[in-house]
């Protein structure tokens, strides 16, 4: 199991026990439910520009979930996401993203 492989089982186990759902349940499965949850508080009502309004309302907190693993380190957080140093920069101040120094 190569390191990386290793950080995904430990987020997607964190991220499952945290809610209180079965262990290594895929993330893919936890955001299907939120999507229908989300859907039907609509009452029939259609969304526009959905796509656009999830990946809006994910990027924050999925920053951030990088950031608290790394332990505030920002080029290892980058790396996590697959993102360059400095575009994560330039997302974290976009979206006010407080940042405290790598401990």
């Amino acid at each position: 199991m190569t390191r990386n492989d290793k950080k995904k089982t430990i987020m997607t186990n964190h991220a499952a026990k945290a809610d209180g759902r079965s262990v290594g349940q895929p993330l893919r499965n936890f955001a299907a439910q939120a999507f229908r949850s989300y859907l039907k508080e609509l009452n029939g009502n259609r969304p526009k520009d959905l796509y656009r309004f999830v990946l809006g309302e994910i990027e924050v907190p999925l920053i951030q979930v990088a950031l608290e693993y790394t332990e505030g380190n920002q080029t290892e957080a980058a790396r996590l996401l697959g993102l360059s140093r400095a575009t994560l920069r330039k997302k974290l101040r976009l979206h006010g993203v407080p940042v405290s120094p790598a401990a």
